[in-house]
């Protein structure tokens, strides 16, 4: 082999292993990022006509995008389709003015991020908007710690915005390290006395097991030799005493109902005491909506999933709904929102998050159990039983909290009756068993009837699509992986029974 030869062999290799751009997520809060990064994806590509670009968009856009656009859709520019597009969905997207102001005022805050960055998103906020500095100023001061902002004060309109920035952060990680030491140095004691609690505690159960054991042991024995203590015995039936749970018959008055209440109430609590001793060894997982960006911690010792509450949200608290962490102290709710979740290629939920004063967003065992997903810790991801997916997740050190539901009062009867029927507020739509060994088949021939895909008009699109989300939400159906589609065919009608 000559060398022109090879050397044209070893740039073949190369232009064959060149590096393929993947196309950019969409994400509404940021449409103008989205398309700077598509034009890279087109440059990288080598992708140059404006039909082209559009066919590209068009097919990444989500359809709530669509609708708001539908005339750019079915009558594009001739001339310029792409920039067309890009300009209508840039404006559809982007805040208005008024919302924008809503932002700054309220809705802004330093959360997890640092003083930097949150001057970055109240810029990028503004977008080209022209505001004042001093005012831009004074509005991301007061998001910031008591201390930094007594520090600070000394800004005027001549200081370096990015430099007191830059002085920001390093204060706020000194006072952050500070504070989690004396966090640790003031807690340590209350640790070494919840541990002996819990060794405490561990030593009765393990003689209450053992002494249940022998008793039960001698139960089978005899029964009716078996000697009681009149204090435990005195409130209860003798259908109670001789049967326990299996009696069919109570003979009032009766204390048994109770006695049992009152031993699962102290069961739960023991349990919770020996899980809160091994909060250290706990590691949760974190997955992350592509939508928004937000991170979800994974935890299954929540009752329910909650969200973190807006400068808003937190002027209208709900008394009637109060949640309960494993130490017992009261966390403040403010009502419900509900979500739309993106964890990923096919991998879209719907869920009413009640909103709590908590740090993270928390998802917990009713969504879990709602959607069958699997924990797998070990692996880093969450399975979806049913449809075989996977959800893949980062491993966080935070400590689980077990977000309780806060039981309302013994002598309420409507909590009690709906604890009693708990389908009455979600219902099922899995039908049991038959009982009878009926069957019918259908003898089809061939594939199924399908059609072209084809978009609907945008009112009936919207129409459709809150019917089917419902339906997924209520368990009915789920989405498909078949090739197969049907036509759907909608028609409008006066009311619901005609």
């Amino acid at each position: 082999m000559s060398v022109d030869s090879s050397l044209s062999l070893s740039s073949k290799s190369i232009s064959v292993g060149a590096i393929s751009v993947p196309l950019p997520i969409f994400n509404p809060r940021k449409a103008e990022l989205w398309f700077a990064r598509l034009e890279s994806f087109f440059v990288a590509n080598k992708i140059t006509n404006q039909s082209t670009k559009f066919s590209y968009a068009n097919s990444l856009l989500p359809d709530d995008v669509i609708e708001q656009v539908p005339d750019v859709i079915f009558k594009p520019d001739p001339d310029s389709p792409f920039d067309c597009l890009k300009r209508e969905v840039i404006r559809v997207t982007s805040l208005t003015d008024q919302q924008t102001i809503d932002q700054l005022l309220a809705n802004v805050e330093l959360g997890d991020n640092t003083p930097s960055q949150l001057k970055r998103h109240m810029t990028n906020l503004l977008g080209n908007r022209t505001v004042d500095k001093r005012l831009l100023y004074q509005l991301w001061l007061r998001r910031l710690p008591q201390n930094i902002q007594q520090i600070l004060a000394i800004g005027d309109e001549d200081v370096d915005f990015d430099r007191l920035a830059d002085i920001a952060d390093r204060i706020y990680e000194r006072s952050k390290t500070h504070l989690v030491s004396q966090i640790q140095s003031s807690s340590a004691d209350e640790i070494t006395e919840l541990r002996r609690s819990v060794d405490t505690l561990t030593k009765q159960i393990t003689q209450i097991q053992l002494l249940n054991a022998s008793h039960s042991k001698r139960r089978g024995t005899s029964t009716s030799r078996r000697r009681r203590s009149p204090s435990t015995t005195r409130y209860i039936c003798w259908y109670h005493r001789t049967y326990g749970k299996q009696a069919r018959k109570c003979t009032p008055p009766c204390n048994f109902a109770s006695t049992q209440k009152k031993e699962r109430q102290d069961r739960r609590l023991v349990t919770t005491a020996l899980t809160d001793h091994n909060f250290q060894d706990s590691r949760l997982l974190y997955v992350t909506d592509k939508r928004t960006g937000t991170q979800f911690l994974v935890d299954t010792g929540a009752e329910v999933s909650v969200i973190p509450p807006t400068a808003l949200e937190k002027n209208t608290p709900v008394p009637k709904l109060k949640l309960q962490a494993a130490n017992r102290s009261d966390i403040k709710t403010y009502g419900k929102r509900r979500l739309q979740l993106n964890f990923g290629p096919k991998s879209n939920f719907s869920w009413s998050f009640i909103i709590a004063d908590v740090l993270v967003p928390i998802i917990g065992i009713d969504f879990l159990q709602f959607y069958k997903i699997l924990v797998d810790v070990r692996n880093r991801k969450l399975v979806l039983a049913e449809q075989s997916k996977e959800i893949r997740g980062t491993i966080s050190n935070e400590t689980s909290i077990h977000l309780l539901v806060k039981p309302h009062h013994e002598d309420d009867k409507y909590v009690n009756l709906l604890n009693q029927f708990p389908d009455l507020l979600r219902p099922s739509f899995k039908h049991d068993k038959p009982t009878h060994t009926v069957v019918h088949y259908i003898k089809t021939e061939g594939p199924p009837v399908f059609a072209r895909p084809r978009r609907l008009d945008p009112s009936r699109l919207a129409i459709a699509k809150n019917e089917f989300n419902k339906m997924i939400e209520l368990g009915i159906i789920r989405p498909s992986d078949s090739p197969w589609a049907s036509p759907l065919h909608i028609v409008p009608k006066k009311n619901f029974r005609s």
